[in-house]
């Protein structure tokens, strides 16, 4: 109730991990500064946590200002949401379904990124892979055995990959590559 929000800072009203946020904020303030659509959360009085956005001016030499703080709690829930849907959909865009190593596309891009970064100057690596005789297998034991076979070949290879910068990449049905940027031929 806004009665019991008398004489209680922003500071009071934060969680303990956001307090430096509002006491920063505030120290802005007094010292004759603005600041305009801060998110923190705050705890409410029945203890559940929500997300507030602070918006504040100073109005005397003194050090007095004036602080209007407002729920975005539901905005921040979906921002969030929306935020780790695009994470789930660009790692869908890039990824192969059945390899789960990265697809061409984004073999493409990596390749062309490589590349870029080493210009002739450093040691760069590619390797292709070709499961010889897959057509066979596959013929002979089914789709759902040569999915199987795929699976665990691309999971060898990406256990290959060390660092950050590599990449494991379906190339195409059966072909497999990897991308090692500042790998010379020796450690390829």
């Amino acid at each position: 109730e806004p009665a019991e929000l008398m004489g209680l800072s922003p500071v009071d009203l934060a969680v303990e991990e956001d307090r430096p946020i509002v006491r920063s904020l505030l120290d802005t303030f007094r010292t004759g500064g603005e600041a305009s659509g801060v998110r923190y959360r705050v705890r409410r009085k029945d203890g559940t946590v929500i997300w507030v956005e602070l918006s504040g001016r100073p109005i005397d030499e003194i050090g007095g200002c004036v602080v209007s703080m407002r729920d975005v709690d539901q905005r921040q829930r979906t921002e969030e949401a929306l935020a780790e849907a695009n994470r789930q959909l660009e790692l869908l865009a890039a990824t192969d379904e059945l390899t789960r190593l990265a697809n061409r596309r984004t073999f493409n891009r990596r390749l062309e990124e490589a590349f870029a970064e080493t210009s002739g100057s450093a040691d760069f690596s590619l390797l292709l892979l070709d499961v010889d005789h897959f057509k066979a297998f596959n013929d002979r034991y089914g789709h759902p055995a040569g999915d199987r076979c795929l699976a665990m070949v691309s999971d060898t290879l990406a256990a290959c990959v060390r660092k950050d910068d590599e990449i494991g990449a379906r190339y195409g049905g059966e072909e497999l590559a990897l991308i090692l940027p500042g790998i010379g031929p020796a450690e390829a």
